[in-house]
This record gives C-alpha cells, structure tokens and sequence, in this order.
C-alpha cells in the first residue's frame, strides 16, 4: 500500500482526527535516506493495511506541520494513536524495527504513557 501524500492543510483530519495507528512520513523527496524508508513504509503498508494507515508530509512543502513537531532531521516518523503522539523515530529504521514498533503499538493499552519508548537503531 502506498502510503498517501498529505499537506499542512490535511494534517489535522488524516491524523490528529483519525481513529487508530497512524504512521507519518515527514520526509523530503531529494533526501536518499528519506526514499529507503519511504520503500519500507510500503512493504509495511502491504502488511498491515488493516491495523495503520500511514501518511507521508514532504518537508519542503509543509512547514506547518514541521514546526509543530518540532522535525528537524530527514526522515522523521511520528506515531500517533487516536490522534496522540506516542512516539517517533528519526534517521533509517529497518524493517524489522518498524515491524516490532508496530506489532507493540497495535497490542498496546490505549495511553501513551504505558507504551515503551524504542530507539531507532
């Protein structure tokens, strides 16, 4: 599944609104690093369509949304859960740990404050 470009303007209803797992992709389209995780985070999306959705926000073209989270290295993952910022990830993250990341957050109690902090590796 291709995860869907959104703007600043769409942020609030994708996300912030949105009921369940949301992946967003801050990223940028010259970054390669940003391309890699983007090739991943459509594997993910082929795996998971029934338990995330995953949006991705080019940083270049929306810096509302890069301010508001305070993004200030290419890619970016925020994690939110029923609109809730639960965690993020920054720089490269394997498959396998987006994997595991998820797999926690889909079986994890509804508040954030329970949900364990991973570092990217």
């Amino acid at each position: 599944m291709k995860p869907r470009a959104i703007s600043d303007s769409e942020f609030e209803r994708e996300v912030l609104n949105a009921d369940g797992l949301v992946i967003a992709n801050l990223w940028a389209p010259w970054s390669r690093p940003s391309r890699i995780v983007l090739s991943i985070l459509e594997e993910i999306g082929d795996r998971h369509a029934a338990d995330l959705k995953i949006v991705t926000v080019n940083v270049d073209k929306n810096e509302n949304t890069v301010r508001d989270f305070g993004v200030n290295k290419i890619p970016t993952l925020l994690f939110f859960e029923g609109g809730k910022l639960v965690d993020r990830a920054h720089g490269i993250s394997s498959l396998k740990y987006l994997e595991a990341r998820i797999n926690l957050l889909i079986s994890a109690p509804t508040s954030p404050a329970m949900i364990p902090q991973f570092q990217s590796p």
